[in-house]
């Protein structure tokens, strides 16, 4: 309803005259704005990644991929502790 009273008043009062109002400035405004807009999203999004995994600047050196699981006999249930002997 509100976009078809937009409507017959943009109308009845020949509002897309108005259209020529907007220059070029306007229209590469906006453009602007969206371009830094999906460039921000795009750095964003990189820097996140970075974050999380980081980039081995030394491939060289060896990873250190120890794991210590310390697991009680209290933490097993019934299903496990028929598979732990």
């Amino acid at each position: 309803m509100w976009l078809a009273f937009s409507l017959l008043v943009m109308v009845a009062f020949d509002l897309s005259a108005l259209v020529r109002y907007i220059t070029r400035f306007t229209e590469e405004s906006f453009a602007m704005l969206i371009a830094i807009i999906f460039i921000f999203e795009a750095l964003n999004k990189q820097y996140k990644t970075m974050k999380h995994k980081p980039v081995n600047f030394h491939p060289d050196d060896p990873l250190d991929y120890t794991c210590i699981c310390n697991m009680s006999r209290t933490d097993l249930t019934d299903d496990e502790s028929m598979y732990t002997g």
